[in-house]
């Protein structure tokens, strides 16, 4: 059996027909994807307990800022309950403790969990957010209405990121050496981050979520040589989690299976972050 037959093989005995379908969707660049057991197992326990929980996010950094509008219900529970790319919020903060940028801006902004937590608890004064998703832009901001936090703190740009999107800074005056990015574009971030707008972004704080799965493994490498060029670089990742037992979760987490599943965030693969600051 060849190595194709095998992995397909593989897909259907463990998601069937919907499996093969989402394989094929992903090998088409269609980004869709047909639910399975696991994902409405998964969406029902995060969208009862977010009830539960008000909406609102109960520790950590961004405690009690409320997520009232969102699109991926699927993981509401997880941010409400600090259990959220942790590692890359607690970061985000020690580097602007340390920095203090003017503006953070974020690639891939979606329903604006994080403009909402920096913006909502004072971490950042400003913040500049794009993404290709209309609507999603329309939930940011609804979010930050909630929120209470102010329009003149914020800027939403409806726009595909691409390698000329830091026209945007020069054209109104804003330095990129004030800039805090986030970058989350799905695989795009290699064609973004070229080697000339590295340069330019050489005294600005990045963060660059990589999505190796979605591209081959030397074009990450490249990227990656090309910041080390640059900058200062660490690795940081997901750990284990864990989330305060009330008696809410009981009644619904019966086993621990069902416990683990409620935690995690159902990636298609283990993400990391690239953290990048200026070499001195």
């Amino acid at each position: 059996m060849s190595n194709r037959l095998y992995r397909l093989k593989n897909i259907y005995l463990k998601n069937g027909i919907k499996g093969i379908i989402n394989h094929v969707l992903f090998k088409l660049k269609i980004n869709y994807r047909l639910k399975n057991d696991l994902d409405r197992l998964k969406e029902y326990f995060s969208k009862t307990l977010a009830e539960k929980l008000e909406y609102r996010i109960q520790s950590g950094h961004f405690k009690d800022i409320k997520l009232i509008f969102n699109n991926n219900t699927g993981i509401i529970a997880n941010r409400l309950e600090n259990l959220y790319e942790t590692e890359v919020i607690n970061e985000i903060v020690k580097l602007q403790t340390k920095f203090n940028k003017k503006y953070f801006v974020e690639f891939g902004v979606a329903e604006g969990f994080y403009v909402n937590g920096l913006l909502g608890k004072n971490i950042f004064n400003f913040s500049i957010g794009f993404d290709i998703d209309k609507k999603l832009l329309n939930l940011c901001k609804k979010n930050l209405i909630s929120n209470n936090v102010a329009q003149n703190k914020f800027k939403l740009i409806n726009q595909k990121i691409d390698e000329n999107s830091f026209n945007y800074f020069r054209e109104n005056n804003i330095d990129l050496e004030e800039c805090f990015f986030l970058i989350d574009i799905e695989g795009d971030e290699l064609r973004v981050l070229n080697e000339k707008n590295l340069y330019q972004l050489r005294n600005s704080l990045l963060i660059i979520e990589i999505h190796n799965f979605l591209k081959k493994e030397e074009e990450f490498l490249k990227l990656k040589n090309n910041l080390l060029n640059i900058f200062e670089v660490k690795k940081i990742s997901i750990g284990s989690r864990h989330f305060d037992e009330k008696s809410f979760h009981k009644t619904f987490l019966r086993s621990e299976i069902e416990k683990n599943i409620y935690c995690s965030e159902l990636r298609p693969s283990g993400m990391y972050w690239l953290v990048c600051k200026p070499k001195n």
